[in-house]
């Protein structure tokens, strides 16, 4: 079944959802968001709105210009504290894997500066046994 859709705007967000998807809207559901669409298309409005085609022989390009207030403050707020809390979780990765590191390093550090002690000393904790002998 084909969808009445008359807005370009709209058939380019419908065209780019999964087919089943598309193929469940009703006439009403599309009118609906093609209202919406154009709704939140209107609720930009630029002091400055330029939309220039240029045709040359071989192709066609576009230029848009847009000024106007920035009314996007919000939106870098919620970008900031996403960039923040990666950034803080990426932080406490790197400390924890620099503890395991720094915590391992001293393990074995402190294991072979007792065993060399121990050694230097004479004691024999297993009679007839070595080191070399535990290991593989």
């Amino acid at each position: 079944m084909p969808l009445p859709i008359t807005d370009p705007y709209t058939d380019s967000v419908i065209n780019h959802m999964p087919d089943e998807i598309r193929a469940s809207f009703s006439t009403q559901q599309i009118q609906a968001l093609q209202q919406a669409l154009s709704k939140s298309h209107q609720q930009s409005r630029h002091l400055l709105d330029v939309r220039m085609l240029i045709p040359l022989y071989w192709t066609r390009f576009y230029l848009v210009i847009f000024m106007g207030r920035d009314r996007r403050s919000h939106v870098q707020d919620i970008l900031i504290h996403r960039r923040q809390s990666s950034s803080r979780t990426a932080q406490i990765g790197f400390i924890a894997l620099a503890a395991w590191f720094l915590i391992t390093g001293l393990a074995v550090s402190g294991f072979i500066t007792f065993y060399l002690i121990k050694s230097a000393l004479g004691i024999d904790i297993f009679p007839d046994k070595h080191l070399g002998d535990f290991l593989p």
